[in-house]
């Protein structure tokens, strides 16, 4: 699962789900919380990590990746996972690389002991300031990002890196979603009043709540109201930035073009009755809308494979008719959700940046060629840049002045949910 992420830059939940998937119904819950845990943990602060085993090994670069992988989840646990022993974790990861490469077990047993040593000593941000080369790689090894990203976004937003970065290392709230289709049908159970009404609650909005992380439902309990189709996850920010967008008024039929795995169209299904369809240019992602919909006691809503820069391809259903709202989740950087996927940190690269602003813009000039006076394109991102958010708006209204801005909105209470969204709405005047 690791390997799948590190080496193959497959996002980090869905190497996550197939490893689980692999193996059953066979695990122990208890294991897969850990494997979860652990995994997450090993990205949020690969770069301290990897930056402490650099240190302690005389030749890293000779290290196979396999062993290397070993050190790292070691490492972590070493360092991070209180509740397990130190003895049992150089134990366990020893007799593991030893299978992989025999010859660098007692390499692996100096390297994690010394670590053990050293622990009140690397728990400090001065450590890694005063055997960095440079205070840019030394802050962004405490943070655990590459060098480049740190550098970076504490030039283009000086005022925002130490939160944002910050943030990355916690865990962030549990967001749950009520769905209220199956509380009218007399499910009963996992009702937005009910989920209120518990401890924890560091959040809600009309859809939801936020629990502080480590609260809320019993993981038994919360996992029936998710496979009744009571409950969903999904992030309490994501969900305020869609409300912000006034659903309630949308025109149908709705695109949403960007639908990945359809969380917002499924919110947006669970509680209004206007027609959506759903494409993406990911097939595999659509696949589990009809899955959620099952689960959900949704109709399954029109499904398009397409690339929302040519979207003229997807712009009829069979009917013939034309989208008359569409809504672009825009792909972005995903800098204001790092807390949540703490390996998007480790996926992106300098030039995507670039790539991704051109992208944004060629969806928005797209999308707008569809639609006619009075229809609404929504524009919503999870990054803290402006050159994707405002700046992506205001370039998108000079080159197309048939549209008007209606409404934006930012994340206000990011400080409790340690996320950022972004969303504009948009009107065509003529």
């Amino acid at each position: 699962m690791l390997r799948s992420s590190l080496q193959h830059h497959q996002p980090l939940q869905e190497a996550l789900d197939s490893a689980i998937a692999r193996h059953g119904a066979s695990l122990d819950p208890r294991d897969v919380a850990l494997a979860t845990e652990s995994a997450y943990g090993v990205f949020r602060y690969l770069g301290r990590l990897n930056f402490l085993l650099h240190h302690r090994l005389a030749r890293p670069g000779s290290i196979p990746q396999g062993v290397m992988r070993i050190l790292l989840l070691a490492t972590y646990e070493l360092l991070f996972l209180e509740r397990v022993p130190a003895y049992a974790t150089v134990n366990w990861a020893v007799d593991a690389v030893k299978a992989e490469s025999p010859k660098l077990a007692k390499v692996a047993n100096g390297v994690l002991r010394g670590l053990d040593r050293m622990r009140d000593e690397i728990a400090e941000r001065d450590f890694y300031l005063d055997a960095a080369t440079d205070r840019d790689v030394g802050m962004a090894a405490w943070y655990g990002v590459p060098q480049w990203l740190f550098t970076h976004v504490r030039k283009a937003f000086p005022e925002l890196a130490h939160t944002v970065f910050q943030e990355r290392l916690s865990q962030p709230p549990l967001g749950l979603r009520a769905n209220p289709r199956s509380v009218s049908a007399g499910q009963g159970g996992a009702s937005l009043d009910q989920l209120v009404s518990m401890d924890g609650v560091v959040a809600q909005c009309a859809s939801g709540v936020a629990f502080a992380a480590g609260s809320g439902p019993e993981a038994s309990e919360l996992g029936e109201w998710i496979r009744e189709g009571r409950v969903s996850r999904q992030s309490l920010a994501s969900q305020e930035a869609l409300l912000a967008l006034k659903p309630e008024t949308w025109t149908g039929p709705i695109l949403d073009c960007c639908a990945g795995r359809g969380g917002k169209t499924l919110l947006y299904m669970e509680r209004w009755d206007e027609e959506i369809w759903a494409s993406d240019f990911n097939a595999r992602r659509l696949s589990g809308i009809p899955v959620e919909c099952a689960r959900l006691n949704l109709k399954v809503p029109p499904i398009f494979r397409a690339d929302a820069r040519h979207v003229p391809l997807v712009s009829r259903n069979e009917t013939g008719r034309h989208p008359q709202t569409i809504l672009i989740d825009a792909p972005c950087s995903g800098l204001g959700v790092m807390s949540r996927r703490p390996d998007l940190a480790w996926r992106l690269k300098p030039h995507d940046l670039a790539n991704l602003r051109e992208m944004q813009a060629e969806i928005l000039d797209a999308t707008a060629a569809l639609l006619s006076r009075g229809n609404k394109l929504l524009y919503l991102t999870c990054t803290i840049d402006p050159l994707e958010n405002e700046r992506a708006v205001s370039g998108f209204l000079e080159r197309n002045g048939r549209f008007e801005q209606v409404e934006e909105f930012r994340t206000a209470n990011s400080d409790v949910l340690k996320e950022r969204f972004y969303a504009a709405s948009l009107r065509a005047v003529r």
